[in-house]
């Protein structure tokens, strides 16, 4: 796994977000977290990837026409 994302950019924000309240993130959770503000749905589903790719998250392709996220709990212990 790599390293946490640099504190307190968005990832870091997001990842602390998905650590507290765990469950399924999809594209429209992510953006209902960063508010009014919220970034394209694009960005959302970046974010998300960026952190399956860092270890942090697993993508669930149980369901093919939903693509939704978990917290990687064999990995998210160290931080």
């Amino acid at each position: 796994m790599s390293a946490r994302p640099k504190q307190g950019s968005r990832l870091d924000l997001l990842l602390a977000r998905i650590q507290s309240d765990g469950g399924e993130w999809a594209t429209r959770r992510v953006q209902q977290v960063y508010g009014p503000a919220a970034p394209f749905r694009a960005t959302a589903r970046k974010d998300l990837s960026s952190l399956a790719a860092m270890g942090w998250l697993i993508h669930d392709t149980t369901n093919p026409d939903r693509h939704v996220y978990r917290l990687n709990h064999a990995t998210a212990v160290t931080s």
